[in-house]
């Protein structure tokens, strides 16, 4: 997923005077006040699918009867569709409606979802009969009751993939402004802390209410959340600054796309004058801004209270509501992952060719809404869920309650990214990000044949600077090279002949694919849900009357994120950098590769503390182990996730379209989730206890982790190699530092 590169400078001037520069409301458009709208959007929309997945494995076996591997599968199914879908969303954003379009059409898709969720808690016939007795097994859901679910499900998935990879490149939609640049690149840190902070909300309000007052209330809440996020954002329209969309295929306008970062000199020169173009013109100054950042900040930061909230139970929803063993809710929630990740991708596509960054993240938080709101409805309607093994009058009330707090979230998250709309800068889409790239493979393999010369010409884009052509991949070259060159009449062909910097945009991509290749292990050590059935089995009194949740335990995690990450950019940076001479204190690619170590030293220290708990449990004695044991290996997650996770953000930023960090993560949890149903499989043969038993004190979750080590200390090794034969293609190589006479170019470069 590339930026467009290719656009002739004159259609840039062009497209701004006539999409920008003379909108005499544009002035009134964008800034800092369009941040609540847009980061309760989010906010909302995170509180509402966090908080339904945080204890959906629980529900899943309890109301399901689905096994925790069933369960588990499920889940990662889900999540890599989430994540997955952005590919769709994104293009979707870019090449059709725009990122305010796709945003607001999610909201009300994760509106839905969560409301056919929690409709599952209150109809009795979407779910299966309750146990009448353990011992003579529960009735297992229908085709029809899993389809309401798996529906759900999926609506949330589009909601995330919409919101998702359109709402932080629509946020900074809102600053575009040349003395913003710091803004900008503090911007990063601060929503990914802002998304933690939104997390965290999730697994702690949204998880404590689940548990206490039943799936009904449970869901209730980010049916709430996601309805509230769908409506903030919406509300925001009027202020935000919406890019329109332009499909031509040949016009190749360049902007800061959600699928994409500045591959080349190219795009970087494009954004300059078109940012410098946006502030001589009088009328744009009043869109975007500072004040856009409330409503996108608060649209992401409540979407990941909305999705944190039911992630963090979720494992424990699918085991106890839809009686689904631990390695099943395992893999659904690994699923489920994997969905949100990976339909991130799509989302990012839709976005920066069709329907802009606004549409997608609109789009997306009504999907969040409509998820959350149908997995809240699992908790409320009897009919949604399988009978209870404790018999038909058992109390669902906390995951009712602690399931509409997602709800409530999503919806704010929603609202406020919509309030924040006639505030926003809209960058206007021009085509399919898949296009330069698509076109570089089809013309290099028809001139396959011919044999490049040191004489040939180059077509080049006219712009202002310029890339030169590099010999690595040379037979990629041929897909450029310009032969018996008429330059009059080249001008009405050259739509047809790739430029340099799209070739060397794909070249980047081939390059970086090795190193991207090495986080999915790290987010499969991530996506772990374990944990939590761990913390079930320990003791989580703080006093007599207070015991802390089960899956509030992975907010130790995202605190040590919180806390992390001002201090590493306002302490460590500045200390380091005069060791290092590196701005970040660490260069990228060494921040990485920290994460990856820090993982290793997670897992093992999992396996440790696994093994003396399932020990102690096994002993027959009345100790009952502390879950504070647990720490050290949340804040070693947090940490992991501090360096590795955000180093990737970065890196992908510089080096590649970002969306492709979604990708990771929806390989991973797709990974995760045949991971376990192969351990489980394996392991359970021949009537044996599997390792990922749902009585963990009766498997082997410590041998798990210790596999998950051993295959995080090989991709260590794999990562080494790929970091020694990777020759980034960062801007100071690719870029000229100083500007070029555009009429010294007439688009074709002659290479000597």
């Amino acid at each position: 997923m590339e930026t467009h590169l290719n656009q002739e400078t004159s259609s840039v001037e062009a497209e701004l005077q006539s999409k920008l520069l003379h909108d005499d409301h544009h002035v009134q458009k964008g800034g800092l006040r369009t941040m609540p709208f847009i980061i309760v959007n989010e906010a909302f929309e995170s509180i509402a699918s966090y908080g339904l997945l945080a204890n959906m494995i629980f529900y899943l076996m309890e109301v399901y009867h689905m096994e925790a591997a069933t369960g588990t599968i499920v889940l990662s199914i889900w999540t890599a569709l989430s994540n997955g879908l952005s590919i769709v969303g994104g293009f979707i954003s870019d090449a059709y409606l725009g990122r305010f379009r796709v945003i607001a059409t999610g909201s009300l898709f994760s509106l839905v979802g969560v409301t056919f969720l929690w409709l599952t808690s209150i109809v009795p016939q979407l779910t299966p009969s309750s146990c009448q007795e353990p011992d003579t097994g529960c009735s297992p859901p229908t085709r029809a009751q899993l389809g309401f679910l798996y529906a759900s499900f999926g609506l949330m998935s589009i909601g995330s993939a919409c919101i998702r990879p359109c709402s932080i490149a629509f946020g900074a939609d809102q600053l575009k402004h040349r003395n913003n640049q710091r803004l900008i690149d503090s911007y990063f840190n601060w929503y990914y802390a802002s998304n933690t902070v939104s997390i965290a909300i999730a697994t702690t309000v949204v998880v404590y209410i689940q548990d206490q007052f039943g799936w009904r209330v449970g869901f209730a809440v980010p049916v709430l959340a996601m309805f509230c996020s769908a409506l903030m954002f919406l509300l925001g329209s009027p202020l935000y600054v919406k890019v329109k969309v332009d499909k031509s295929p040949c016009n190749q306008s360049n902007h800061r796309s959600t699928m994409g970062t500045h591959l080349n000199q190219e795009t970087s020169s494009v954004e300059a004058e078109l940012q410098s173009k946006l502030l001589l013109d009088d009328h744009h100054v009043q869109k975007g801004g500072l004040r856009t950042m409330p409503f996108i900040i608060v649209n992401e930061a409540f979407e990941k209270v909305a999705s944190s909230g039911v992630m963090a139970n979720m494992i424990f929803y699918l085991m106890e509501v839809y009686h689904m063993e631990a390695a099943t809710g395992t893999i659904v929630l690994s699923i489920w992952t994997a969905l949100s990740n990976g339909l991130s991708v799509v989302g990012g596509v839709i976005s920066d060719a069709y329907l802009g960054r606004f549409r997608v993240i609109a789009t997306g938080s009504l999907f969040s809404l409509v998820g959350v709101t149908f997995l809240w409805l699992t908790s409320i309607l009897p009919q949604l869920t399988p009978s209870s093994c404790q018999g038909p009058d058992t109390d669902q009330f906390g995951w009712r309650v602690g399931f509409a707090v997602p709800v409530l979230a999503m919806l704010c998250s929603a609202l406020m990214f919509l309030l924040g709309s006639p505030l926003y800068v809209k960058v206007k889409v021009d085509k399919s990000p898949f296009s330069g790239l698509t076109q570089v493979l089809i013309v290099a393999f028809r001139n396959r044949k011919i044999r490049l010369l040191p004489g040939d010409c180059y077509n080049h884009s006219n712009d202002i600077d310029q890339v030169e052509l590099t010999d690595s991949l040379r037979f990629l070259n041929k897909a450029c090279v310009v032969r018996d060159v008429d330059i009059g009449s080249l001008g009405s062909n050259s739509c047809g002949i790739p430029t340099v910097e799209n070739v060397e945009s794909l070249k980047s991509l081939i390059r970086i694919i090795p190193i991207w290749s090495s986080g999915i292990i790290l987010f499969v050590n991530v996506l772990q849900t374990f944990p939590t059935l761990e913390a079930e089995k320990m003791n989580r009194k703080i006093t007599s009357r207070f015991e802390i949740p089960a899956a509030s335990f992975s907010l130790l995690m995202l605190l040590t994120i919180t806390i992390w990450i001002p201090f590493y950019d306002r302490v460590m940076v500045p200390f380091l950098a005069k060791f290092t001479h590196e701005p970040r204190g660490l260069n990228l690619k060494t921040r990485m590769g920290v994460g990856i170590i820090l993982s290793i030293i997670t897992m093992v220290v999992s396996a440790i503390v696994e093994t003396i708990r399932r020990d102690l449990a096994n002993a027959n004695t009345m100790v009952v182990m502390s879950a504070m044991w647990l720490v050290p290996q949340f804040v070693l997650l947090g940490l992991t996730e501090a360096f590795n996770a955000i180093g990737q953000l970065e890196f992908y930023y510089s080096e590649l379209p970002n969306i492709m960090f979604m990708v990771s993560m929806a390989v991973a949890s797709l990974v995760a989730s045949i991971l376990t149903n192969i351990v489980d499989s394996v392991t359970g043969q021949g009537g044996g206890v599997s390792w990922l038993s749902s009585d963990i004190d009766e498997g082997h979750v410590d041998y798990y982790y210790w596999l998950l080590s051993f295959l995080t200390l090989l991709n260590f090794v794999y990562y080494l190699i790929c970091c020694r034969v990777h020759r980034s293609f960062s801007s100071s190589e690719s870029r000229l530092s100083h500007p070029v006479d555009k009429e010294r170019f007439d688009g074709i470069e002659r290479k000597t």
